[in-house]
């Protein structure tokens, strides 16, 4: 499987114009069919690298339009325009500790995403009206052409790993099909397979595309792959632990040298009773301890501790 994808439909509410006879629903959903469901199995790390391609990286000659969609269907908020103008844009990828390789992956994803909604608001605006829902094995799909001459459907090619595994009902017997404002029905339904691995079940399903072959172009519907099991949880959750532990290195740096803090002493004297310690925030270096002065035993009485401050990076 080339990506970790699991779908499932919910509605997008992103105010956008009309693009010519259909609703710009048909293109969120499709956005979302791409972006909602990598996004559920996605690490933390990824999440920044996604958010920072998408917010700083993914203008170039894309319609506002077509951005905004599919920034809202990968979950990143309801307007591009606005987020790709934040702070954030400003820093490097090495600054905000995103790695080539979580970078180069949700890229491609992001612009897989981009690719099918621009084609969508194309095919929008020459009457084609596709309707999609995905499921996590499922896609239905209706296609009309609201046009008052009609459109042609010339073939539909089930593409991708998971192809072999995947079947349609509903579509054209003969092509090219003549589609009209009433339409056409299918559903693709995918057959995942399951596998026991030390005892545990692990389902997994391969990348889908249907592929539209319309006369004004083609139009390829996502039915994303994925993995599931009960040690993705866990990874995810040990994947988001060394996360704030990388953030807290970051910020506080080296307890041992604290980024070259002097040392000092917080009392004026040894302490002969009670608890030596250092003042909040400052940690003990070193203990400096005397003896009884001489004494029959010669046991330690009286201790000072030596301490540096917490150097807290801005």
């Amino acid at each position: 499987m080339k990506s970790m994808f699991v779908t499932f439909a919910i509605a997008l509410v992103l105010p956008v114009a009309a693009q010519g006879q259909v609703s710009d629903q048909t293109c969120k959903d499709l956005a979302n069919m791409v972006g909602s469901g990598y996004s559920t199995f996605l690490t933390q790390t990824r999440r920044d690298a996604l958010n920072y391609y998408a917010k700083c990286e993914s203008s170039d000659k894309s319609s506002k339009a077509g951005l905004d969609i599919t920034y809202s269907g990968f979950g990143l908020g309801a307007d591009y325009s606005d987020a790709s103008k934040t702070q954030e844009c400003t820093k490097s990828k090495a600054t905000l500790s995103i790695n080539d390789s979580d970078y180069a992956q949700v890229k491609q994803v992001f612009r897989a995403g981009l690719d099918v909604v621009s084609q969508c608001l194309v095919l929008a605006s020459r009457g084609w009206d596709v309707r999609t829902r995905g499921y996590k094995d499922a896609v239905s799909l209706n296609i009309a052409n609201t046009s008052s001459t009609g459109g042609r459907l010339n073939a539909v090619d089930i593409v991708g790993d998971g192809a072999s595994t995947t079947t349609c009902k509903g579509l054209p017997k003969k092509y090219p099909a003549k589609i009209g404002q009433e339409g056409i029905s299918a559903l693709c339904t995918r057959v995942a397979s399951q596998q026991l691995i030390d005892g545990t079940t692990n389902v997994q399903a391969e990348d889908v595309f249907i592929n539209l072959q319309l006369a004004d172009g083609p139009m390829a519907i996502p039915l994303p792959g994925y993995r599931s099991s009960a040690l993705q949880g866990v990874g995810q959750e040990i994947d988001a632990l060394k996360k704030q532990v990388a953030d807290l290195q970051k910020s506080i740096g080296s307890l041992k040298s604290a980024h070259g803090a002097e040392t000092y002493n917080p009392g004026a004297g040894y302490l002969n009773s009670g608890s030596a310690m250092c003042p909040p925030g400052s940690f003990v270096v070193s203990m400096i301890s005397r003896t009884d002065g001489g004494g029959p035993h010669g046991i330690v009485s009286q201790v000072q501790p030596i301490c540096r401050a917490v150097a807290i990076n801005p």
